[in-house]
């Protein structure tokens, strides 16, 4: 009989994932400015802020708060800031999820936007930033072939340095 392996995906790397405004991971300070709080990838308390654009969303008026959308939203920003808050937010993301025994991340831009050209820009500029911080091989996921087959060729080329997703 054949020995069974069990393959571990990690599925928070993901612009549909939310947090809820009330829990214990989104917090006020005193001049009403709203954060997602974490562990850095030093396992210190670090602040996301939730931008004013995203607080005019339906998700938010309903009480969710997309954390990988805002992630990656400011990731991809001009401002230094802000990209270095998307950045380090998902990067802390990545290392627990390798931590915990992972096999594969997946990556999923979907809820970025419903723009077929934005979300490509968001799977591309996730896969630059993925392929500098991680060490395992992506799961590149969408409900659009056109967006898995873009992302795998943007893998590709950035020289698929964690291996074949």
């Amino acid at each position: 009989m054949a020995k069974s392996v069990l393959t571990v995906i990690g599925e928070n790397i993901h612009t549909t994932r939310v947090l809820r405004t009330n829990g214990k991971r989104v917090i006020r300070n005193e001049n009403g400015d709203e954060f997602v709080v974490y562990k850095n990838i030093d396992d210190i308390t670090s602040l996301m802020p939730i931008p004013d654009f995203f607080k005019d969303t339906q998700i938010y008026k309903q009480g969710s708060v997309k954390h990988f959308m805002i992630a990656v939203t400011l990731g991809m920003s001009d401002l230094t800031e802000d990209r270095i808050h998307g950045e380090n937010y998902i990067s802390a993301e990545i290392k627990r999820q390798e931590d915990k025994g992972s096999n594969f991340l997946d990556l999923n831009v979907d809820e970025i936007s419903y723009k077929i050209d934005i979300q490509k820009k968001a799977m591309a500029w996730l896969i630059n930033h993925y392929s500098s911080v991680a060490k395992l091989p992506p799961c590149i996921d969408s409900s659009s072939v056109e967006i898995i087959q873009h992302g795998l060729e943007h893998y590709r080329s950035v020289g698929s340095p964690q291996g074949p997703p």
